[in-house]
């Protein structure tokens, strides 16, 4: 008799791939692997051989799926926080408890590489609607996505401004040093306090009730404290701090307790409610045509940047804005892993699928991690995993089960407590779960089933999972609305 699998679990579709685009493609990829990762992310993993020896290793993100999110996370947290690998960036962010499950990561933005500011991201950067930017520099292009999931590639375009009173006034910098006639706005990725000297005036905001920080978004704010004459302004959490001496100075002294003020940090000309943005060098592809060839000098990189077979960084769009392609090429190991120049870089995200693109951090920073597994090869002679200033993250804003079973569970009893009268019926006892630490789906281990068909049973199976002591409180209890999937 057919056995049916009777089972009160929805089962998670997997996301086929968006439609592949090849344009001018020199090169014959084979894909080697795919995993879906989560709900709403799988990994791929591309090879070729001609003309030269590649590996390709992709995050095909569902940016339709609700419970996936992006994160723009910086090493330490704040500006000057220095240098940390991809995987320990991710590992900081990874908070199951709170909903907030990082599936996978990539190294971010070109970064200062030595001194106190080491680390400290070469474009704009967003993080959770806070703004870290110094308006100097050649406008390079940036990646971003809104409040609702909506993904851009653009040049930055920045706009800084305060209004009280229905008058507007211009922030120079956004946790930068202050000088003489420049007003200055800080924020947590400064740290707790401004630490500014005693000879301006200083201003401390706080958001409105139901306000949230965002960049292309007018945020309401209310003014907390003012003094003048006394530097270091402490601030906390979400607060903000308007800095300035001389004719700035002069301007805050005034604000007053209670004053309701409004801030638009704008670093994009055609997207608004913007929550992250990692910036990039440059621009690889426009609206499906590879343009890096080009972009890559209006940016302010040089010839070998062009030219030169290199590993890679970049992240892309698909035309309708769905998936987010979140890609690494190995390089500098001709024998295995040749590298590919920016057009070539361009034309490979192209064939992913990607229809507007930017290329990110490259050489020994290129990174990509995988549930806490790195999965491409550094171009580093040892291999090792470079620190570096930022990354970008996909998580689960959903609660995934890893390591909920301590012991393991059984299925060839019925339970020893009271709840009707449906338990394991149809499967044979030798049916077994087991923990896999080796390739796991999600967190550091993953729980494996095999059923095994109990011949001389004709009854339509039923599979109930005991926890290993056959008791519910042994397993993780979670809140009764979300999502579970398989």
């Amino acid at each position: 008799m057919k056995k049916i699998l009777s089972c009160g679990i929805a089962m998670a579709s997997m996301v086929m791939l968006s439609g592949l685009r090849l344009h001018a493609q020199t090169y014959n990829f084979s894909l080697v692997s795919q995993t879906q990762m989560a709900p709403g992310v799988i990994y791929q993993n591309y090879s070729a051989t001609t003309p030269h020896p590649q590996q390709i290793y992709v995050l095909q993100v569902d940016l339709k799926d609700p419970t996936i999110k992006l994160q723009s996370a910086k090493a330490g947290d704040v500006i000057n926080g220095g240098v940390l690998t991809v995987k320990q960036i991710a590992a900081s962010k990874d908070v199951n408890g709170s909903y907030h499950n990082v599936i996978g990561a990539i190294n971010g933005d070109f970064y200062v590489t030595s001194g106190t500011a080491e680390g400290n991201p070469q474009n704009v950067f967003v993080p959770d609607g806070q703004v870290f930017a110094e308006k100097t520099g050649t406008p390079r292009s940036i990646f971003g996505i809104s409040d609702n999931n909506v993904p851009f590639i653009s040049l930055r375009s920045e706009n800084f401004r305060v209004t009280r009173g229905g008058v507007s006034r211009t922030i120079q910098k956004i946790n930068g040093s202050r000088t003489t006639d420049t007003l200055v706005l800080y924020n947590q990725l400064k740290g707790t306090s401004t630490g500014t000297d005693n000879t301006g005036t200083e201003v401390k905001l706080g958001l409105a009730s139901g306000a949230a920080w965002k960049a292309n978004s007018p945020v309401s704010c209310v003014v907390l404290a003012r003094q003048a004459g006394v530097g270091n302004m402490s601030y906390s959490p979400g607060q903000a701090v308007l800095s300035g001496k001389g004719t700035e100075a002069t301007y805050l002294n005034g604000y007053n307790v209670g004053d309701n003020v409004t801030v638009q940090l704008d670093v994009a000309s055609n997207a608004s409610n913007i929550l992250q943005v990692m910036g990039g060098l440059a621009m690889l592809d426009s609206a499906g045509h590879n343009i890096g060839s080009s972009r890559i000098y209006k940016e302010g990189a040089d010839t070998a940047a062009d030219t030169t077979h290199n590993p890679h960084t970049a992240v892309g769009i698909s035309q309708d804005g769905r998936f987010l392609y979140m890609v690494v090429v190995d390089g500098r190991r001709p024998a295995t892993r040749f590298g590919m120049n920016i057009t070539e870089f361009g034309d490979l995200m192209l064939y992913l699928g990607a229809y507007d693109a930017l290329n990110l951090d490259g050489g020994w920073s290129s990174t990509l991690v995988a549930n806490n597994v790195g999965k491409n090869t550094p171009s580093d002679p040892s291999g090792d995993e470079r620190s570096v200033g930022t990354a970008l993250l996909a998580y689960s804003a959903t609660r995934l089960l890893d390591d909920f079973e301590t012991s393991e569970g059984h299925f060839d009893q019925a339970p020893t407590y009271t709840l009707g009268t449906q338990y394991t019926q149809g499967i044979s006892t030798t049916s077994t779960l087991d923990r896999v630490t080796t390739n796991a789906c999600s967190g550091s281990a993953s729980e494996r089933a095999v059923l095994n068909d109990d011949a001389s049973v004709s009854t339509p199976w039923t599979v109930r999972l005991l926890s290993g002591s056959g008791l519910p409180a042994n397993n993780v209890k979670i809140t009764s609305d979300g999502t579970l999937s398989f």
